[in-house]
């Protein structure tokens, strides 16, 4: 079983037909992003996809390196890194197939504002 990662953003909250039963949904979008690079069992210990959500604008100077608005790391296997090289952007391309999904949220942190 290989186990990889997608940023997703939440869009909203509706309703829908669920096996005849009225039920709670959660609508998300894969927002633009793609793999920044690699980390390596044998540099950093274990092997995982650094992804990098939404360019941040930098300016037109030469040689500046590209700012991502939102990093993440997702554990990877051989593969994942055969398939996608660095620089490559992630779509729901990668989900084809896929039969269970796990989320995992991250609050604001504001209570119950």
């Amino acid at each position: 079983m290989s186990t990889y990662g997608l940023v997703v953003q939440k869009k909203e909250m509706t309703r829908m037909w669920v096996n005849d039963k009225f039920a709670s949904v959660t609508l998300l979008t894969i927002p633009t992003q793609e793999i920044v690079r690699y980390k390596t069992e044998e540099k950093d210990g274990y092997v995982a996809a650094v992804v990098g959500v939404g360019k941040k604008e930098t300016g037109k100077v030469k040689g500046a390196k590209i700012a991502y608005k939102q990093c993440a790391e997702f554990p990877v296997d051989a593969n994942f890194i055969q398939q996608y090289t660095a620089g490559t952007a992630l779509t729901s391309a990668i989900l084809e197939g896929v039969e269970k999904v796990t989320l995992i949220g991250e609050g604001k942190g504001k209570g119950f504002q």
